[in-house]
């Protein structure tokens, strides 16, 4: 999760409350999106607008 506070953009943990995501970002690729659900609910209409599958 992320959120704007005094102009400065915070990334939170949403699943543990940590405020060090800085290991996420080793994972992050050029020009890519990935999308997961954790339930069995498919993905919405807006996101599959969105998004294109490869």
């Amino acid at each position: 999760m992320a959120e704007q506070v005094d102009g400065v953009t915070r990334f939170i943990d949403s699943q543990t409350g940590s405020d060090d995501c800085s290991s996420y970002f080793n994972d992050v690729r050029k020009r890519e999106t990935f999308i997961l659900r954790v339930d069995d609910n498919p993905v919405t209409g807006l996101i599959e607008k969105a998004a294109v599958k490869r």
